[in-house]
């Protein structure tokens, strides 16, 4: 169990660092706001933020590195997340 928690836990710094996200942005994060393409790399919509107060969204890019972290600990369709 502490070594899927790890890999949720890189996932999710991963996906902070790259889309330059806060830590409190991290509670509006959800899986279907990441979208992956065909090369590997990926998109993240965010949908509200600190300097976002009216929630317009903005979209921000995930590169592989992060996508492969993120594919790491995303549930199959029909599961339950693991974070």
């Amino acid at each position: 169990m502490a070594r899927v928690r790890g890999l949720a836990d890189i996932a999710l710094y991963s996906i902070l660092f790259w889309a330059g996200l806060r830590r409190s942005e991290a509670t509006e994060l959800a899986w279907g706001a990441v979208e992956a393409s065909a090369e590997g790399s990926g998109l993240l919509t965010v949908r509200k933020s600190k300097t976002d107060p009216e929630a317009e969204s903005r979209v921000r890019y995930l590169p592989w590195a992060a996508m492969e972290a993120v594919a790491g600990v995303r549930p199959v369709a029909g599961s339950s997340p693991t974070w």
